[in-house]
This record gives structure tokens, sequence and C-alpha cells, in this order.
């Protein structure tokens, strides 16, 4: 048995042994074909057999080229075993889609950090722990820097076929980072694929469930480094001499949050604070003085979002005098912020983003 499938078994015996009136009777490992092991177990009184097979990663393409095998196997079980067998994956990194439709089939799964799930005769079990930090690495890196980038192009345009070098081009990134994305978003079962090699083209199927995943992870960081500032007039100057003056400094920036929002899709009825998305250069600070703007831990009324390059201000839009972020990145910035932002993001996903 290999070094991972090992580690896996050991963390759900640990697991089920740690849990209230659970323990583990026998393990047996190779039982056969299809399985890693079998594990007899007593749950809640219950006796049961676990028939286990362990995979390095689980996505949905996974799950559904498992569930099409599985009844087989599960004949074959219960013909040995009876109904006290359950089939159960496990892996120790397992994506929310994969476990998402894992839940919906009634499946039971294992996923490292000490989740588990099963659900047989009447027997629930559902516990859900943080996910290991494999699977929260591949999270992090697919909804930050670079690669966001290229979400944020693939939603953008989610009704278009594109391609590795197509995507990286209107993403203004790398074919590596455009093939990775591209690659995760296909192992999630969010895509639709047609071809292969070079010329393989993909579209987006579920822009709402990848922008799901996006506002959830979101949720879960800390808020971007902001700069905040009182300037004087600043929101009856928002729609003039803000915007005028960072065009007058060629400065790169995007309005983001409520004010921004409300642009789009009306909700709020006061706003308090105009918040820009802005690469902050000699140019930024030159600007901001003359605005007359101070830098201040209270009663600020600006509130500057630091991005590192203007290639993270994709999509803005120049309308009337103001640059606005897009939709989808307003929609993240909100999630973030307090009060009644998030009412506005739900409002603005509804009737501008429309997945």
């Amino acid at each position: 048995m290999l070094s991972i499938e090992a580690d896996v078994l050991q963390e759900l015996i640990e697991t089920i042994n740690a849990m209230p009136h659970m323990h583990v009777d026998l393990k047996l490992e190779s039982p056969g074909p299809g399985h890693d092991a079998q594990i007899d177990v007593v749950i809640q009184g219950k006796h049961l057999t676990l028939m286990v097979e362990v995979k390095r990663q689980i996505y949905p393409r996974d799950v559904l080229q498992y569930l099409y095998k599985s009844q087989q196997m599960a004949e074959r079980a219960r013909h040995s075993f009876g109904d006290s067998v359950i089939l159960l994956l496990a892996s120790h990194s397992i994506s929310p889609g994969a476990r998402e439709l894992l839940r919906e089939r009634g499946h039971a799964y294992f996923a490292g950090g000490g989740s588990l799930y099963i659900e047989s005769n009447g027997l629930l079990l559902d516990r859900e722990r943080p996910p290991a930090p494999s699977e929260e690495r591949v999270m992090r890196t697919l909804f930050t820097g670079t690669r966001a980038r290229v979400l944020l192009t693939m939603l953008d345009r989610h009704k278009d076929w594109t391609n590795v070098k197509r995507l990286s081009l209107d993403a203004k990134v790398s074919a590596a980072t455009a093939s990775e994305v591209l690659q995760a978003l296909e192992r999630n079962d969010w895509v639709a694929t047609e071809g292969a090699g070079p010329s393989k083209q993909r579209r987006l199927t579920r822009p709402g469930d990848v922008l799901d995943a996006w506002a959830k992870f979101t949720q879960t960081r800390k808020p971007p480094r902001q700069r905040r500032y009182f300037v004087p007039n600043a929101l009856s100057d928002a729609a003039s001499r803000i915007p005028l003056m960072l065009e007058k400094r060629h400065v790169e920036y995007a309005l983001t949050g409520e004010a921004a929002a409300q642009h789009f899709a009306p909700w709020l009825t006061h706003i308090s604070t105009l918040r820009l998305r802005m690469v902050y250069t000699d140019r930024a600070e030159a600007a901001l003085s003359e605005l007359d703007a101070k830098l201040t831990s209270e009663g600020a009324n600006v509130s500057v979002i630091e991005v590192s390059s203007p290639k993270d201000l994709a999509f803005s839009r120049l309308e009337g005098n103001i640059r606005y972020a897009h939709p989808i990145q307003i929609y993240l910035d909100l999630l973030r912020m307090e009060g009644r932002a998030r009412d506005a993001a739900r409002n603005l996903r509804e009737a501008t983003i429309g997945f």
C-alpha cells in the first residue's frame, strides 16, 4: 500500500475512534479489487463494514467516474457482507463540489482534516472540519493572484469558448497559468470541453458555482490592505473633481464598494465612503494630495484598496467620468465589507451579474 493511502486510512481510523459511541473493530488492507481497505466499525451499537477506496485528490469528475463503477462494486460487497456494508471514498483533499455531489448521491466520504459523512439505513454521520492544508492551498492559488484574473476573464465571457492561448492573451497571464486554471475548472466539472491538444476549447457551464466558490473563499480571507482618508466634499465630488484629478495624474484606479454597486444596481439609500481599487504610486499620492486627502483612522470618507498591478484592474470600465471595477470584483469586495454592503452584494448579483 502506498504511503498516501496508508496515511489517509490511519487518519480515518483515528477520526472514528475519537468520536463518541464509535470504534474500529478490524482493519484489513487490500480486501479485493476496487478497494484499498476493509474497516469493520461499531457506530452507535451498529456493526458496519466500510469498504474504502483512497484517491490522492477528488474532484467532481472523479466522483462521477467512481459512481459509474460503484454500483457493481456495491452489489458484490452486499453479496459478501449483507446490508451492513458501506462504500466510502477517502482522500486527503476533496473539493467542495465533489463533497456536494457525494452528499447528493448519499455516498460516504472521508476528507483529510477529519470530515466524515455516512448516510445508510437510518444512520447519519455528518462531521465537517476545515479542509486539509493541501486542499486549502489548492483553493487559495485558484482564487488569488494572476489565477484570479483568469477566473474573472472566464466569468466575464462565460458564454464563449476559449483555449489556452486566447485566454492567456485576454487575461494578460502566461499560457502556463491559463492552462492551470482551465485544468482546475475541468476537474471541478465547471466547464464543457471540445477537441484535444493545443486546440482544445473550454466554456464555463456553471458560472454560478464558480462564483459561489470564489465568494465563499473570499469571505474566509482577511480584507486587503486599505488606506483611509478624509477628503473634503468627497461624496459630492465623486462624479467630478475626484475622477478628473485621478485621470489628470494618470492614476490607475477603479471605483468599487457601495458607490459602484449603486451605479450598476441601485439599492442603498445612504453611502458614507468611496472605495477605490488603486495602484498606489507617486502619481496616486500626488493626486490625493491635490484633493486635500488626509490619512485618518476615524471619519474616513475615501478608502483606497491597494492592488499590485494595473492588470489587477482588468475589465474596469469608464462610464461618464468614472472608471468602475468589474461588477464581479465589486461583488467580491462588498462581501468583505460591513453594514449593508452584503445586502448590496446580493442585489448586485441578482440584478447585474445574473448567475
